[in-house]
């Protein structure tokens, strides 16, 4: 799938890419940025930012959207039972959808 942001398939899902990513979602979703530390780039890239107590999930297609859809959809079910989990961002619409790529908060 083409990409304004350079990344096209999984060969092009580089940290730099995710990068981009990671700063237009924060941008659409009204969160800061600045200083945003890359966790780790396997199957997704986690990004946890500086300036609030989020950490930034990005899928490497838009292929993986039903299961990400699936884990917010798990999420929300969990934090209504109470139960020990991560939770998403209640704040935010997600996943969000940036250059093909689905993203969590």
């Amino acid at each position: 799938m083409p990409s304004s942001a350079g990344m096209t398939g999984e060969e092009g899902f580089t940290s730099a890419g995710a990068a981009r990513v990671m700063r237009e979602a924060c941008r659409q979703a009204g969160l800061r940025d600045d200083g945003a530390t890359l966790l780790r780039l396997g199957e997704n890239a986690i990004f946890r930012l500086r300036s609030h107590p989020v950490v930034v999930r990005i899928a490497r297609s838009v292929e993986y959207l039903p299961s990400v859809r699936n884990e917010v959809h798990v999420s929300r079910w969990l934090a209504r039972e109470r139960l020990p989990a991560a939770r998403v961002v209640d704040e935010i619409e997600q996943p969000l959808i940036i250059d093909g790529h689905p993203v969590t908060f």
